[in-house]
């Protein structure tokens, strides 16, 4: 296989992992969204309910929630792609791919399991 070859080859892989961790961090997103739901849920049911809030107020709540985590979603894959980039020029794709799958796996365990711990 030739240099060309070999290049193209990683240009596509790192696109791929690229592709792939942007499809997990959105299912971590997700999971964390839903927490976030299950919490204010079980707020807006207890005796600490704060003044005025209802069922309705989840709402909004949601929405916020969606726009902070799709706002983070966003500048986490335009960060992911520059250090992918660093991460081929330095010969050390394994290893950063490990680790960012291994803080989503923590990050998405625990949006996961908070509703299931609660409910």
């Amino acid at each position: 296989m030739n240099t060309r070859a070999k290049q193209t080859a990683a240009t596509v892989g790192v696109y791929v992992a690229w592709l792939l961790l942007a499809v997990v961090i959105a299912v971590v997103a997700w999971q964390i969204h839903l927490a976030v739901l299950v919490l204010m849920a079980l707020l807006i049911d207890s005796p600490m309910r704060p003044p005025g809030w209802s069922s309705a107020t989840l709402v909004g709540v949601s929405k916020l929630s969606m726009l902070v985590l799709g706002s983070g979603w966003l500048i986490s894959v335009m960060y992911l792609e520059g250090q992918l980039g660093k991460a081929v020029e330095e010969k050390r794709l394994g290893r950063f791919l490990a680790q960012v799958l291994g803080w989503l796996g923590i990050i998405g365990a625990v949006g996961h399991f908070i509703p299931l711990l609660i409910g």
